[in-house]
Formats: structure tokens, sequence, C-alpha cells
């Protein structure tokens, strides 16, 4: 027998079921985040040709979002509605709920939204084999390299709420959504760069 679940809203991971785990309820509200070492995670760097602030409105943008560029699987699910809840995204604090296209939801929050860091944290997954993650922080990274070179780091990070779960979701991480990652960064960059080119 085996357990599958979705992993951040857009991903679906099979376990096998080891047992069947009991679960205490959740509290309402965004579970607290956790440092950094208590985390399964996975990290894609790409390099943009133009400065930290061009990359970041590109990155905002409809055309030069990550999202633009992944491509749903039979294990990663996409997004298929956006119900805003509170606040503007990207705005920090702003508050959504995510509908995928697997008939799911999860809660997504802007945490952080600076020149050099956006972050955001997803919880409340409302498909019952997606119990074993607690929450997703995930964040981008801008650091510039020059006057017109910009580093942008994604990091998608998993708290599990069991430890049997952990190689599991390691192991989806950099197998799966790792590559899922790595086509929606670097589909970004190239969008951009190609611009710059012209």
């Amino acid at each position: 027998m085996k357990v599958t679940f979705a992993l951040a809203g857009a991903a679906a991971i099979t376990l096998p079921a080891l047992a069947a785990p009991v679960f205490l309820p959740r509290a309402e509200g965004p579970p607290p985040l956790r440092e950094a070492d208590r985390y399964l995670s996975n990290v894609e760097r790409a390099v943009f040709n133009g400065p930290v602030e061009d990359v970041i409105a590109h990155l905002n943008s409809d055309e030069g979002s990550v999202l633009a560029f992944v491509q749903q699987t039979d294990r990663i699910a996409g997004i298929g509605d956006e119900i805003p809840i509170e606040g503007t995204f990207p705005d920090v604090g702003a508050l959504r709920i995510l509908e995928l296209t697997d008939g799911s939801r999860v809660t997504e929050r802007v945490v952080e939204n600076t020149e050099a860091r956006f972050a955001y944290q997803i919880w409340g997954f409302t498909a019952p084999a997606a119990r074993p993650i607690d929450h997703i922080h995930g964040y981008f990274s801008y650091e510039a390299r020059d006057e017109e070179t910009t580093e942008v780091v994604w990091t998608y990070a998993v708290a599990p709420r069991v430890f049997w779960a952990r190689p599991f979701i390691q192991g989806f991480l950099d197998n799966d959504f790792g590559p899922f990652m790595h086509s929606g960064l670097s589909g970004s960059a190239e969008a951009f760069n190609a611009t710059v080119a012209n």
C-alpha cells in the first residue's frame, strides 16, 4: 500500500504506507517558521544579465514569473486559481488560497519582500495525504554580481510533520521538484537575458 500527498500545493509524492500515523490537529493560522536546519530543501540558481531592480520586476511579471516556465507533471499539480484573502501580492503580509489542478488547496502568505529577498510560506494542505507536511518556506535571494549581473537563488524548504517522511520528501525534492524548479528559474533567466541581448 502507498500513500500519495501533495507537496507545496504543486507536487505529489507517493510514499510507502509504513503505518497509520496519528496527527494532532493543526492550529489556526500559519505554523511558526523553523531554523534553517529543520527543513528539507532544494536550491536552484540562475544568472540574469541585468541589475537587481530590473530582475525583480521581471520575476514579478506574469510573463517573467518562474510559474510561466514550469510544467505540470503527473507528480506536480499546477495552480488552477488564486483567491485573495488579505492584502495584495507580492506585499508583505498578503494572504491567498491557491486552488490546484488536482482539486486540493493550500494557503500562501508573503513573509518578506525586499531588494535582497522575497520569502513566502505555504501551509493548510487540504489533500488528506499531505498531512506529513507542516509547511513550506520558500524564498528568492537576489545578489548583484556587478552593476549589470544578478544571481537569483531560489530555495524551497519543506518542514515535515513526521520524521519517517523525511527521506521520501528529500527524494522527491531531489528527483522531481528540483528539475521543476530548475526549469522555472532557468526559463525565466533565459527569457530575461534574451530581451536584454536584443
